[in-house]
């Protein structure tokens, strides 16, 4: 198994059009109208493929059964998700918190831990994630620096995703969401009551947790965010408990999963 130093050394992400003349890059400030609008239709065909797998295993008989949560009150959580995805601006689809929310209420209650979050930006998936802790009992720890990304080291500021075949550049204060806006939105369409907010950079707060957790959903956008999160809550995990990432998209991301960490 390669270190960490080495594989980052072959997994560099210094690119530029002179090397790679075939790659189309964009900043997210450059993404023209035409492209936003097909973004739009690319993920509503997403969707509407995506919807029968991630909705078919969300209705199984164990989800939720620990719980008392039946289909009536499964639709209702579908249909508050939908509704959610539109009224906030979210970097994840409703789906997607779909998917995660039902790992959440296959946990049996005999199963101690909190559901952790880390990259916020609106609050579009904690509003969501909240409700399921809600009815879970766990707390909802979220940690973001409520800021925008960090700014980015030189070799993480370009960004390959392999599906979307694109390149996107990250800047310092991308993806901000305030901590007030984010508490506005939880509290007017999540439940604010099960939630902690931890503001600052990963760097200075994630090694001063002390809970234990179940389950973690990170999406950073950043190699050094992802690697900070991973060496401060991979310990943290029970034994069984689910890490989800937004970052696959990004083969570099992986390579993360086989290193030997150190903090």
């Amino acid at each position: 198994m390669a270190d960490f130093a080495t594989t980052k050394s072959i997994c560099r992400r210094t690119l530029s059009e002179k090397q790679f003349p075939g790659l189309h890059f964009v900043s997210l400030e450059e993404l023209s109208i035409k492209a936003m609008i097909f973004h739009k239709i690319y993920r509503k065909i997403i969707v509407i493929i995506a919807a029968p797998f991630y909705l078919s295993h969300f209705f199984q008989k164990e989800v939720g059964r620990d719980y008392g949560l039946g289909l009536f009150g499964k639709i209702k959580i579908v249909l508050r998700f939908r509704k959610n995805g539109k009224r906030i601006t979210a970097a994840t689809n409703w789906w997607e918190h779909l998917r995660i929310a039902t790992e959440i209420l296959k946990i049996p209650r005999t199963v101690s831990g909190d559901v952790i979050e880390c990259g916020c930006y609106k609050g579009g998936s904690s509003t969501n994630l909240s409700l399921i802790c809600d009815i879970v009992g766990r707390k909802l720890v979220l940690c973001d620096s409520f800021e925008g990304l960090p700014n980015p080291d030189e070799d993480d500021r370009v960004h390959y995703n392999i599906f979307q075949k694109r390149v996107r550049l990250y800047d310092k204060g991308h993806f901000a969401g305030g901590l007030g806006e984010v508490k506005r939105n939880i509290n007017k369409l999540g439940k604010i009551d099960v939630c902690e907010f931890v503001k600052g950079y990963y760097s200075d707060t994630l090694n001063k947790l002390d809970g234990s957790y179940v389950l973690a959903f990170v999406d950073v956008d950043l190699y050094k965010s992802l690697r900070e999160c991973l060496v401060s809550l991979w310990p943290r995990l029970v034994n069984g408990a689910y890490f989800f990432s937004h970052e696959a998209q990004d083969i570099a991301y992986t390579s993360l999963f086989f290193d030997k960490l150190r903090a």
